[in-house]
């Protein structure tokens, strides 16, 4: 954890690297929302373990996608399969 305020607790992203190239200049950390309920947060694939709001900066977490339940309920006409 690299830094972490009210609003948002910053990590190192390890997936990605900084383009020195590009005109746009990220810092090569990714913030997560403090609020639960924080659509930030409800839609964001990734999440932190533990949870931000109990890191403080230093702290060392897991970064990743937790195991979700996920129901197809249709396919378009002419996908694989029947």
């Amino acid at each position: 954890m690299t830094d972490v305020s009210r609003l948002h607790a910053s990590v190192e992203w390890p997936w990605a690297e900084i383009d020195p190239q590009s005109q746009f200049r990220w810092n090569g950390q990714k913030a997560f929302t403090m609020s639960t309920e924080s659509p930030e947060w409800t839609m964001s694939l990734f999440k932190t373990d533990p949870a931000p709001w109990d890191l403080h900066a230093g702290d060392t977490c897991l970064v990743g996608i937790p195991e979700t339940l996920v129901r197809i309920i249709d396919h378009p006409e002419g996908a694989n399969g029947p």
